[in-house]
Parts: structure tokens; sequence; C-alpha cells
């Protein structure tokens, strides 16, 4: 997995210093629908393994489906997939990195411009505040995240919060 990670790795640096802008032109829609179910089944597949403790294949996923989905722009993926990052970075730890990759998740979740996208983005977003110990932000965030999930009738991302809001308390 170290040559797979170092080449998305690699993808993502040039993302950084040249954002993708110009590859959205660059895709038909049929590519871009396909850029971003692959994306969306990555997003699955990392849960999967952030969730069995597979260290390597989370970031392997993370990244690649970075690099995926911001080849399309702004969507729920990509929003998701920044927040992805602000935790897998904060967990290196990287925290100026995943403060920036936070800041993109936001930024991306408002141009998108759905409650079930900002939700998305703050119950990842939470998981890095549980890591670096910020109780409060993360059980602020994922109360909140919970209650839209409720008002939305998302039952598996209320479970999400849910799950994430006992990691809080415990």
């Amino acid at each position: 997995l170290i040559v797979p990670i170092l080449i998305q790795f690699v993808t993502q640096l040039f993302h950084r210093i040249l954002p993708p802008k110009w590859i959205n032109r660059l895709l038909s829609d049929t590519q871009r629908k396909i850029h971003l179910e692959s994306a969306w089944v990555l997003t699955q597949l990392g849960l999967i393994y952030f969730l069995d403790n597979e260290s390597l294949l989370t970031v392997y996923v993370a990244l690649r489906t970075l690099n995926l989905a911001e080849r399309v722009g702004p969507s729920t993926e990509l929003a998701e997939a920044y927040a992805t990052m602000c935790v897998a970075t904060g967990l290196i730890p990287l925290h100026s990195l995943a403060r920036v990759y936070q800041r993109i998740a936001l930024k991306t979740s408002q141009i998108v411009n759905t409650e079930l996208t900002t939700v998305r983005v703050s119950v990842i977003i939470s998981l890095y505040y549980i890591g670096v110990g910020d109780w409060t932000k993360a059980r602020v965030m994922l109360e909140k995240a919970s209650q839209f999930c409720v008002h939305l009738g998302d039952h598996r991302l209320w479970g999400e919060s849910i799950l994430s809001l006992a990691n809080c308390y415990l």
C-alpha cells in the first residue's frame, strides 16, 4: 500500500499547489457521474476501514476519494472528502493542515448548500475534535447534527452521529 498511498499523496500535493479547476472542463457529464459514484463508494469503504482500524487502507481510500472528487468540483462527496482529510491529517498529527482541510470542507459544504451535506461534514469533522480532546466542540456539533438527522429523516447518519456522540461522552 505504500506506493499507491504515495501516488495519491503526490497527486493531492499537486492539487493543493495547482487546484484542479482546469480538469473539470475535460470531464464529460458521464465521467463526472462516474467520478462521484466512485467517490461515494470509496467513502463507504473508507468508513468500514476506519471502523476496522485499518489505518493504511483508510489513508489510501481517503486520498483516492479526495483526488477523484476534486476533479468534479463542489459536491457532497468533495465536502466529505475534505472533512475526512481533516480527521486523517489530525491523526498524523498535522493540526495546521487539518484546520486547512476543515476550512475547505466547510466552505465546500456552503457552496453545495444542502442541509444533508452540512450535517455529514459536521459529523466527520467532529471526529477530529474528539481526537484532539475538544469534547465541547465535538459534543455541540454532534448534538446539532443528530437533531438535523431526525428532521431530515436520515436514520443512518443519525446513528453515526449518536455513535460518535457516545464516543465523545466516553
